[in-house]
């Protein structure tokens, strides 16, 4: 996303927004697809490199091949278009940020004051999706900055994140955020395990709430979902 000199005025910075939401719709769209594809694929069992002929060197019968090779040809194309658009997506966010706090009105947004900082301080694990019911890829909250050494910047959580879980926490929550906020808050410098929507795989971290040398116990910043995307 390349920056516009017209960005800091109130009609460049909608804009900005406008393209983020619009960035974030078209990578879900991007998503959809890219798992319809792996799903194909995992299917006909030629997910990643088993070889399209059989021990004498023919084309196997059971499977298509011709639509195998489409589908390993656009999966590859949807993991480049799905990397551009994440990529394009955070440095709209560390823009739209750097301007907030450019013009001294970071405490006053209107989603800032609906978000909740939360950190993490574990390893990341790809965890099975089926765990995660009932609704394992349905996010409530969508990280949208990390703090510069912060507890959740060393421990890999990043932005673009969609927060899934955390303990009861799901989409289904009343008032997510908040429920999510009382969390970090009980269970601070105790292990606290978030899943988190990450493109197309569903992770985990192991956060620990604790005091640090910035704001909140954790040190990123959430809004929630509905206000970075309208897929749900």
């Amino acid at each position: 996303m390349g920056t516009n000199d017209d960005d800091s005025t109130d009609a460049g910075r909608q804009n900005l927004k406008d393209r983020l939401l619009a960035l974030q719709t078209k990578k879900r769209q991007v998503e959809e697809v890219l798992d319809e594809t792996m799903a194909r694929l995992q299917t006909a069992g030629c997910l990643n490199d088993e070889p399209l002929v059989d021990a004498e060197g023919f084309p196997r019968a059971d499977i298509d091949i011709i639509s195998v090779v489409h589908d390993r040809k656009q999966l590859k194309e949807l993991k480049n278009d799905h990397k551009a658009i994440m990529k394009e997506m955070e440095e709209g966010l560390h823009r739209l940020h750097a301007l907030d706090r450019r013009h001294g009105d970071w405490d006053d947004n209107a989603v800032r004051a609906r978000a909740v900082h939360v950190e993490a301080e574990a390893p990341v694990q790809v965890v099975d999706a089926v765990a995660s019911a009932p609704d394992p890829r349905r996010p409530f909250g969508f990280v949208d900055e990390v703090f510069e050494n912060s507890p959740a910047n060393l421990a890999g959580i990043r932005v673009g994140d969609e927060v899934v879980r955390c303990r009861h926490v799901t989409y289904e929550t009343p008032n997510a955020l908040e429920a999510l906020a009382r969390v970090v808050r009980e269970c601070e410098n105790e292990e606290v395990v978030v899943v988190v929507k990450r493109g197309a795989a569903v992770v985990q971290v192991t956060l620990v709430p604790a005091v640090w040398a910035g704001r909140g116990l954790l040190g990123c910043h959430l809004v929630p979902f509905s206000a970075s995307s309208t897929s749900y």
